[in-house]
């Protein structure tokens, strides 16, 4: 173990105990722990030290990001209680997943009243979900016990996601989807508000992934990270490519780089969440060739723009919340 790993390791030690003591207890994005997290993995995923005067690699590009993109609006858009408010804010609302609850604690949790089958999870990370396919023999307090786990874990500090600092801690219980039908997911990759690459996610049995990447004129692209949990096969092309891609576009306007997460679901379109670093953001693609061309999308001379471009989206999701609020009329504006 090196010097460098043996003072990651143990600042995550602190900093996790830290947030399970006070969720507000947090490294302030950018900070030194950020930093020396993201050299040490670049030593170890590249191979060298990270170059952020001269990004041009994923790993440095989405490093560069995490330090230095400050944009108001990435607190918020990763949130999952407070993205829904932004998706509506641009005129998505039809997507949005009815019967959705937020709860503070688990304890406050009222288990007789939610559906027979649903799915809960923190809204301040990611790979933290509980299914429940049959309320009757669902063990309550188990799932009281790891929700209450999940949300004393700083999700940030696992790869240095800035973009989850600062998020008020809830958990989220919504319909378990595809009831009725296989569920497809759509992955479309964005930057700079325009849509770049889109994976179909068909199946996940057993943590595989059955998944065919496309470009946005339906081309087959090879397999561009480097997992061998994923199964590469022809999808479908959508009927509705073109409104997939739209609602992209309209919900990446604001983001430098995200990804858009669309869920075909018992016969609806819905909106999934948006992911700021795909898979962390922390693993460079699998060849040189995909990494570079992937890196290229993003344009880190024009942060400044997409940081403003926050600020407004902020601005115009407060105000929206004061019209609702009934302390001044709406004004018709996305």
């Amino acid at each position: 173990m090196t010097a460098l790993e043996a003072r990651v390791r143990l600042e995550r030690a602190f900093w996790t105990l830290a947030g399970a003591l006070n969720e507000r207890w947090e490294p302030r994005p950018g900070s030194g722990y950020d930093r020396r997290w993201l050299e040490w993995n670049s030593r170890v995923r590249q191979g060298r030290p990270l170059d952020l005067l001269h990004p041009r690699t994923t790993v440095d590009k989405y490093s560069w990001l995490r330090l230095h993109h400050r944009s108001p609006l990435l607190p918020i858009v990763s949130d999952k209680v407070r993205v829904r408010r932004y998706v509506a804010l641009r005129g998505l609302g039809s997507l949005l997943l009815p019967g959705v609850r937020v709860y503070r604690r688990p304890t406050d949790i009222e288990w007789s009243e939610l559906p027979e089958r649903f799915v809960a999870k923190p809204n301040h990370g990611s790979h933290m979900v509980l299914f429940c396919k049959d309320r009757k023999a669902f063990d309550l307090k188990a799932a009281e016990r790891r929700l209450g786990r999940w949300l004393r874990r700083n999700y940030s500090l696992r790869y240095a996601e800035t973009n989850y600092r600062g998020i008020p801690r809830r958990i989220v219980v919504e319909p378990l989807l595809g009831l009725q039908e296989p569920f497809v997911e759509y992955k479309i990759h964005c930057a700079c508000g325009v849509p770049f690459r889109v994976v179909t996610v068909l199946d996940r049995a057993n943590g595989v992934l059955t998944l065919g990447r496309n470009d946005l004129d339906w081309n087959r692209l090879p397999k561009t990270n480097t997992s061998r949990k994923t199964i590469e096969v022809e999808a479908p092309r959508p009927a509705d490519l073109d409104w997939l891609l739209h609602c992209a576009t309209v919900l990446s306007q604001d983001l430098l780089r995200c990804r858009v997460d669309l869920v075909r679901a018992d016969g609806r379109l819905l909106f999934g969440e948006l992911t700021i670093f795909h898979e962390g953001g922390h693993v460079p693609r699998a060849t040189e060739e995909w990494d570079l061309q992937e890196a290229a999308y993003i344009d880190l001379e024009r942060s400044d723009e997409f940081v403003e471009r926050g600020r407004r989206a902020v601005a115009q999701l407060e105000q929206s919340a004061e019209c609702e609020d009934g302390s001044e009329e709406p004004s018709g504006s996305h």
